[in-house]
């Protein structure tokens, strides 16, 4: 799996460009059998800006494999729920 060991190697190259930015702490980057071999973005943020943003820094990095992103962006109605229960 020649893809695979592409995605592993470029993971050690995208994981500091997320690092940099607070907004991606809750992204994860997998090697994936999907597409032939490809990597994997899951995770969970806050907006659609910060969902457009992750994806320009993940094509800016010049991936060599397919990227697929298993994303969820969390509505505001939720995140409204979630600092009212943290109070």
């Amino acid at each position: 799996m020649e893809n695979m060991a592409a995605a592993r190697q470029h993971i050690q190259i995208l994981r500091p460009a997320l690092q940099q930015d607070s907004r991606f702490t809750n992204i994860v980057l997998h090697p994936f059998t999907g597409a032939g071999g490809s990597l994997l973005v899951s995770g969970e943020l806050l907006s659609d800006a910060a969902l457009t943003d992750l994806k320009q820094v993940v094509v800016t990095s010049k991936p060599p494999v397919e990227i697929v992103y298993h994303v969820y962006v969390i509505p505001l109605e939720l995140q409204d729920e979630i600092r009212k229960t943290n109070k």
